[in-house]
């Protein structure tokens, strides 16, 4: 009886070996998908951010175009403002060198 009894114990105890190794493998499995899933999140992420960074750079530099095309739309207006006064300033003395010589005559 003894040693049926020490059989059935390390039957029981190899069954029970058995069950655990396969729960181990199970879970190193769903361990392993876990890790998969996670590399493929943080890859989609880290798209998703180099997507958005690509997006933010050709924002600023196609606000830098429009701002120095503005500076450029800006400082023709002031050549043409600066002509405009020279050509007055040109009128103004030709008028007073007018005057000045009517006055001497």
């Amino acid at each position: 009886e003894a040693r049926a009894l020490k059989v059935r114990i390390v039957e029981a105890q190899t069954v029970e070996a058995r069950r655990r190794v396969e729960e181990a493998r199970a879970l190193k499995a769903q361990i392993m998908e876990a890790r998969t899933v996670a590399a493929r999140i943080v890859k989609a992420e880290m798209v998703e951010a180099q997507m958005m960074e690509t997006q933010i750079v050709e924002e600023a530099r196609a606000l830098k175009v429009r701002i120095v095309e503005a500076q450029t739309v800006e400082a023709r207006r002031r050549v043409e403002e600066a002509r405009a006064l020279k050509a007055q300033i040109m009128e103004a003395r030709t008028v007073a060198a007018r005057i000045v010589k009517a006055e001497m005559v």
